[in-house]
């Protein structure tokens, strides 16, 4: 097809709406908090203020409790029992496509188990990378028995990057210091293995290393003699 002035125009148009309709979905992802809620959300004696619409965006668990033949579906009014209010709070704060509170050290840890209870993806891939980076910026401050604790975390609650991130630090841990801990049994025989195989492979690095310097170490003294032997019977 040849391209004419025509089709450089629909062009124009289709990308002009296509950014017009990204910008109006970014709009109504800022608004949202601002909408007239339809929806309470009862967590022992106190309430929060939702519309539904925002509501199931949040987890796949809630949009069944909305769409499908549950008995929330026919009710302006949902009741949490047996959660902690302020857990609860900070998990729909992070989890809201209308707020997005960005996690925090102090309490990703009280968030994760309803990340993974209520099936909150897109939280709790956020939560993966903000885990991830943590563990790369203490990386060798983290005690055994801390990234053992961490390793037990990622696993329950299913976040790769993170368990990825945690072996890296075991895989340099004093074997002896990191096996002997009360959990270390808890962490699955899969991913023993693979911290076994990451450290198995280190030493083996550091042994070449230390082959190739002693090597070089005895060239250079070979080197040293051979030279002073030659000034030597000059």
């Amino acid at each position: 097809m040849e391209w004419t002035p025509s089709c450089s125009k629909r062009f124009q148009i289709k990308h002009f709406v296509r950014k017009e309709e990204d910008r109006n979905k970014e709009m109504d992802r800022l608004d949202s908090i601002f909408q007239l809620s339809d929806l309470t959300l009862k967590i022992g004696n106190r309430k929060l203020y939702v519309t539904q619409e925002e509501f199931k965006q949040i987890s796949v668990v809630f949009e069944k409790m909305l769409t499908s033949d549950f008995q929330e579906k026919k009710k302006n009014e949902i009741i949490f029992t047996g959660k902690d209010y302020k857990s609860f709070v900070m998990f729909i704060r992070v989890a809201h496509p209308g707020i997005q509170d960005p996690f925090e050290e102090d309490t990703i840890h009280q968030i994760l188990p309803l990340i993974d209870e209520y099936l909150a993806e897109d939280a709790r891939i956020r939560a993966d990378w903000y885990l991830t980076k943590l563990v790369k910026k203490k990386n060798d401050s983290i005690t055994s028995p801390q990234i053992v604790q961490n390793i037990i975390e990622a696993e329950k609650y299913k976040l790769p990057k993170y368990l990825n991130a945690c072996m890296n630090v075991a895989c340099r841990k004093v074997f002896n210091k990191l096996s002997h801990d009360a959990d270390f049994e808890h962490i699955s025989l899969e991913t023993r293995f693979k911290i076994s195989l990451h450290r198995w492979k280190l030493t083996d690095e550091c042994y070449d290393q230390a082959t190739k310097a002693y090597s070089m170490n005895q060239t250079t003294k070979q080197l040293g003699e051979a030279v002073y032997n030659m000034i030597k019977n000059n």
